[in-house]
């Protein structure tokens, strides 16, 4: 699953950061405990210009090893009453009307650590002139 979400408006980046990782993140991870496998978050950091206004300030990514764990976990967090404490949360993060959620298909390809440059591209070295 991944998540995108836009900060509130009028919070800063590092508040932004600050407030998920040290309040809301706990509350969100004490529900994905029993059934997700995986919980990561993507701050992102414009590279196109740090003033401007962007559509997304965080990716989420959440890995359930099943439809049923999923399915478990947001029952868990329906029944709980951590749902409140969740969406209290969001209210102070993001703008939750720009909340966007999708089923991740994953693809990937295996790429090499390093690769030999063709050799129009190595630059040229002296040869060692050697004593007869």
């Amino acid at each position: 699953m991944v998540i995108l979400l836009k900060r509130r408006a009028g919070l800063s980046r590092s508040d932004f950061m600050a407030y998920y990782e040290t309040t809301h993140r706990p509350n969100v991870e004490r529900v994905l405990t029993d059934f997700a496998v995986r919980y990561e978050r993507y701050f992102l950091e414009p590279i196109d210009g740090a003033t401007m206004d962007h559509d997304f300030d965080l990716i989420v990514e959440v890995d359930f090893p099943d439809q049923d764990s999923a399915e478990g976990c947001f029952s868990a967090m329906g029944d709980s009453g951590l749902l409140d404490e969740i969406i209290v949360g969001e209210e102070q993060l993001y703008d939750r009307s720009k909340m966007r959620i999708y089923v991740a298909k994953k693809r990937g390809s295996n790429m090499p650590l390093a690769r030999t440059p063709p050799a129009s591209q190595v630059p040229s070295r002296p040869q060692a002139k050697l004593d007869s």
